[in-house]
């Protein structure tokens, strides 16, 4: 089997929580989805990006990241993590190089309550800072969260190897950059 190959499909993951299927974003279709999730949620609401006609957003991150998505039975996306791997460029050291520490062994996130357990039955120790809270308009239950990456790289290495072995796959070659832009 061609490297190319194998290296792709390691980068895939898909299983259940509940009715809920999370899996790696691949067709059209579900990217189509994911940009204009992230329309609504960064333009439209967060007015971090400006808003655009076509309702869709993209960024020059999307050519090395990998998305991973939470679908309802109807295989209707309801939210996504994009994850990047390193060395590549980081929205963090750019967009938002001023929220940037040294030494960076903390990262908070604010989740879905339910995306929470999923995020930790996949294996990463990302515990909740506080209670759920039901954020306007939409009323969503949410909670912050803390990922310790050190407390993550030691669990991964004995409880999810699978995991850890799957983020180091992650890396893209420069043909598939280069494809992706």
């Amino acid at each position: 089997m061609n490297n190319d190959v194998v290296q792709q499909e390691a980068r895939q993951i898909a299983f259940f929580e509940g009715e809920f299927l999370v899996k790696t974003l691949q067709s059209e279709e579900e990217m189509r989805q994911a940009y204009h999730l992230r329309h609504r949620v960064f333009a439209e609401k967060l007015k971090w990006v400006p808003e655009r006609t076509d309702k869709l957003e993209s960024d020059i991150y999307d050519a090395w990241s990998t998305s991973i998505g939470l679908f309802s039975t109807q295989q209707q996306l309801l939210g996504m993590v994009r994850m990047t791997p390193a060395p590549l460029p980081f929205m963090l050291e750019s967009e938002f190089s001023g929220c940037l520490a040294n030494n960076i062994r903390y990262t908070y996130l604010v989740v879905e309550s339910r995306l929470l357990r999923v995020v930790q039955w996949i294996g990463w120790p990302c515990h909740a800072i506080g209670d759920p809270v039901a954020l306007p308009p939409a009323d969503v239950l949410s909670v912050g969260a803390l990922l310790d990456l050190d407390e993550f790289r030691s669990v991964a290495v004995s409880k999810r190897p699978e995991m850890l072995e799957w983020l180091h796959t992650m890396e893209p070659t420069t043909t598939e950059i280069v494809a992706r832009v």
